[in-house]
């Protein structure tokens, strides 16, 4: 099968830690099973002037490039920031018509499309002009947060409606998937994986020396893009809370990068721990292990989530998780034996939460059991399952119209 993957969520030479759920997931899939697979990742255009952040960056990304063996080709597409959020399905289109046509003649024959709004319908208005079967993934804001939205919301429902097959990471967002999209077409609950040899348990010592932390400190993760969603905020509250208390050798290390990162320096000066809060920066998706073979814990104080990698990733280096109960996070890391999940998202939740993993026994070996429970070889068949029933579907319908 010759497969398209469509997406803007997908690592780049500029952005090489963005959309590695993607990655990972196509890389288990090809190593599975027969899989001719080509990515379409389409980038922001930004001519290269300097100071503008984020869009100067991306006038560096190349046309095409291999990344983990799989050919990426990064189209341009017009992006007006803060405005114009309706027209972003058919810039991305527009952007990518030409090669999709091309990938088309060359005997590509699906398109699996990530993220629901623009990604997929975009991909919905593509495959429609070209008379391919597509499948679309939704993974969290795209489904949570996105149809609050009126335009992206009926945008969603009718490339949900055009699609030949439905996914979803988590049954929390399925089930929403099915209410925005309606109709008989069933919605598969197709779960991330964790690669349990690049995350596996480690030396903690020697973690630690690499990331510069000290070996007799208690050390909190907190991993993810700096953002409010993540509750990198809450989790700076909740320090200074438990150092009030006593703990002194308690460290905060927050990995990743995004606008809340001057917020959140100052928050810790005003907060009196900025000398127990580390702000890392951006790692490598292969160097995350890393941080949680360092960590005493895991730190997710999300708004939520769809299914959140970093959970998984924890647990398969025997690290135990403290995180919101969230519906993703649930079904991901729901048993008390690998973590604590809390319901009251503030400074003094998330710090009572804290409290109770700290105080906790745990064992490391059957946390990590847990997690590779998970595997994904359950999910690359239930892709290629799911593939040869939107082929079908397709099919099936254009012998009606």
């Amino acid at each position: 099968m010759r497969v398209i993957v469509f997406t803007t969520l997908f690592p780049n030479a500029v952005e090489p830690s963005q959309g590695t759920f993607v990655l990972e997931r196509l890389r288990h899939l090809v190593a599975r099973h027969d899989i001719d697979a080509v990515v379409v990742a389409p980038v922001p255009y930004f001519p290269t002037v300097p100071g503008f952040g984020r869009w100067s960056k991306m006038a560096a990304v190349p046309s095409r490039e291999v990344i983990e063996g799989l050919p990426v080709y990064h189209p341009r597409y017009l992006v007006t920031p803060k405005v114009g959020m309706s027209l972003y399905p058919v810039t991305l289109a527009l952007s990518a018509t030409r090669l999709i046509a091309r990938l088309r003649r060359d005997g590509y024959e699906l398109v699996d499309a990530h993220y629901l709004y623009p990604d997929a319908v975009a991909a919905a208005l593509l495959t429609q002009q070209l008379h391919m079967p597509l499948v679309v993934t939704g993974r969290g804001s795209d489904i949570n947060y996105l149809p609050e939205f009126r335009i992206p919301r009926r945008w969603i429902g009718w490339a949900l409606r055009r699609a030949d097959g439905r996914a979803a990471v988590c049954t929390a967002l399925a089930h929403r998937m099915q209410e925005l999209g309606g109709g008989t077409q069933p919605t598969t609950v197709l779960r991330n994986g964790v690669d349990a040899t690049r995350f596996a348990p480690g030396n903690r010592a020697a973690a630690r020396r690499v990331l510069g932390l000290s070996p007799h400190d208690t050390i909190i993760a907190s991993v993810g893009s700096l953002i409010e969603r993540k509750g990198h905020h809450l989790a700076i509250e909740a320090l200074a809370q438990l150092r009030r208390e006593g703990r002194t050798n308690l460290r905060l290390l927050i990995v990743g990068s995004g606008p809340e990162q001057q917020r959140l320096r100052r928050q810790a000066q005003q907060l009196a721990v900025d000398d127990s809060v580390i702000l890392h920066g951006t790692l490598p998706h292969a160097e995350i292990a890393r941080v949680f073979v360092a960590a005493d814990l895991l730190l997710l104080a999300s708004r939520s989530e769809g299914w959140a990698n970093v959970l998984l990733e924890a647990l398969a280096c025997g690290t135990p998780v403290v995180a919101t109960a969230v519906p993703g996070t649930v079904e991901a890391a729901g048993s008390p034996d690998v973590g604590v999940l809390f319901s009251e998202r503030s400074g003094a939740g998330v710090a009572a939460a804290l409290r109770q993993g700290l105080g906790q026994s745990w064992n490391a070996k059957h946390i990590r059991a847990y997690a590779e429970s998970f595997s994904w070889d359950e999910t690359s068949d239930g892709q290629v399952a799911l593939f040869d029933a939107a082929r079908r579907h397709h099919a099936a319908r254009r012998q009606l119209t």
